[in-house]
């Protein structure tokens, strides 16, 4: 059994810089990445480029600008926003939407902030009703001149993306830190060995026997059965062992198929059913939010508070040790510590588990980060506004000195540096702290390029020194939605929703997999199977 702690005095800090550009090597020339070179913004030409811009630019008159980062709230007075201010000559507004719906709430009633994210599924929805502004390229070229080069040499394939009747409208957000990496499976250690088990499960028959030994022989020897063996998450784990994923479209005899209604599907249902019945799968897999029960979104509840022996929710990046004092440790980590201890040292990871077919995988993200950053329509009739945001994107974005600054701060005084990576300074070890600020993915909103993302970001580094989180995944190779998707897509989803917990829960026989099938193409679905074809 393989202690996740352990992995400290054998870690590799592997720098892949390219990831993103080509998913398959490391090179160590420079000329083939426009931003690779020496860790000191001194020496890095990008960052000479884009402060060059800047100077020239004329920031004398003082703008305004309403901000929204990718996580909040940002208080007004953050230091890192008054620097930001001073820097580029503007007023911010940093303004916190909470969640969808009271964003929604915000565009309807005509508060369109000038800069923020926007999630796929409503990208072209916004160009349609003419809520976000268009963005020229050749604008970008002129305004913001090294983040344009970092495009074009490093996520160049992904730039049609942003582009509507050939017309640009947003701006790619490289996802480093998580694309191309599927979920870190993590198990209770001191669980497996409680159940007289000597290795993590590595096939559907042996997950099967640790579930049932989860659920009925007293893991955490509190003598009470209180524990199940599985939630949400690791029933991913179920669907992949035989090939498929439910909400992703992948491959099959070189056509785009969805995964949910691929016959190998009602197998995988035949075991889940198996499992609810026997009280191996906790009954609240039903619920919306799955593992986690409120507050911080990125704690795996059910099992920091020991209801269920493993899990892969959420992203490796949450599940991460600190490798020495001052590093930042992953929140379900953090969290355990406090609900947990003693189970701390003992966590295991292992990868999906095989199927009958020797099939496995988990989910395995792209290498974007599911939205775009966008501009308020608003600002596509201020040209001078426009430049300004794209200068402060550019800064954080594209530079290493402005990436560091509005990541982490000021060296010193909110991390420090050791080996070249960041360590977080007292309070600012917590993540929300250095947002608070004005931090973490607030004036980048996470457009970060990998060749300084493979610099500096201690996460990264962790998970590709792990090297099988790129392995044993299944990609929902569909990007952006389907033209049709809007028209059908939230009825399908319920549709497919209905009859998986039905199936499951025994509401419905496993026979009505086929029915469900046929629902499912009659209300849309063979639309979007027939679009899919096409790409």
């Amino acid at each position: 059994m393989k202690n996740l702690f352990s992995l400290r005095k054998s870690m590799v800090l592997v720098l892949c810089t390219a990831m993103l550009a080509s998913f398959t090597a490391c090179s160590s020339n420079s000329s083939n990445n426009a931003l690779n070179g020496e860790q000191s913004a001194g020496n890095d030409s990008k960052s000479n480029a884009a402060n060059d811009s800047a100077a020239a630019s004329n920031f004398d008159k003082k703008l305004d600008i309403s901000w929204v980062g990718w996580t909040g709230p940002v208080d007004n007075e953050g230091e890192i926003v008054k620097e930001i201010e001073e820097k580029f000559n503007v007023n911010l507004t940093m303004v916190d939407v909470g969640d969808a719906a009271a964003f929604d709430v915000k565009i309807a009633a005509g508060e369109v902030p000038d800069v923020f994210p926007l999630g796929f599924s409503k990208y072209q929805k916004y160009i349609d009703d003419e809520i976000i502004s268009e963005i020229p390229y050749d604008t970008i070229q002129k305004d913001a001149p090294a983040l344009y080069d970092a495009y074009q040499t490093e996520v160049s394939s992904y730039l049609d993306l942003t582009k509507s009747d050939d017309k640009n409208y947003g701006l790619v957000v490289p996802n480093p830190e998580s694309g191309n990496f599927r979920p870190l499976v993590v198990w209770r250690g001191d669980w497996l060995e409680n159940v007289g088990l000597t290795k993590e499960p590595d096939t559907l028959a042996e997950f099967e026997d640790a579930m049932y030994k989860f659920t009925n022989n007293d893991p955490d020897k509190n003598g009470k059965k209180d524990t199940y063996g599985l939630s949400t998450s690791m029933m991913q784990t179920v669907y992949g062992a035989y090939g498929y994923l439910p909400t992703a479209w992948t491959r099959k005899d070189g056509k785009l198929v969805y995964g949910a209604v691929q016959p190998e599907m009602k197998e995988a249902l035949k075991v889940l059913a198996k499992w609810y019945k026997d009280g191996v799968l906790t009954p609240e897999f039903v619920n919306a939010d799955g593992e986690n029960k409120g507050g911080d979104w990125s704690i795996a509840t059910d099992f920091v508070n020991g209801m269920i022996g493993v899990t892969s929710y959420p992203e490796y990046l949450y599940w991460k040790p600190a490798q020495s004092a001052g590093d930042r440790e992953g929140s379900n980590i953090m969290e355990m510590r406090k609900t947990l201890p003693d189970a701390v040292d003992k966590l295991v990871y292992g990868k999906p588990v095989a199927g009958p077919d020797g099939k496995r995988g988990l989910e395995l993200r792209n290498a974007l980060q599911g939205r775009f950053i966008v501009m308020g329509k608003q600002v596509e009739k201020d040209p001078e506004k426009m430049a300004r945001i794209l200068s402060i994107l550019e800064y954080s974005s594209a530079t290493y000195e402005g990436y560091m600054h509005t990541r982490y701060g000021k060296e010193g005084v909110n991390y420090n540096l050791k080996d070249g990576l960041p360590e977080a300074i007292g309070s600012f070890s917590d993540w929300n702290e250095i947002v608070k600020i004005g931090g973490g993915a607030t004036f980048n909103n996470a457009i970060w390029m990998p060749s300084i993302i493979g610099k500096v970001n201690r996460e990264y580094a962790w998970g590709m020194s792990l090297g099988t989180l790129q392995s044993d995944g299944i990609m929902n190779e569909v990007i952006l939605p389907l033209p049709s998707q809007p028209k059908y897509g939230a009825e399908l989803d319920k549709i497919r929703s209905e009859a998986y917990v039905d199936i499951i829960t025994g509401k419905q026989p496993i026979e009505y997999f086929d029915t469900f099938v046929e629902n499912w193409r009659d209300a849309g679905g063979k639309v979007l199977e027939e679009e899919a074809a096409a790409r």
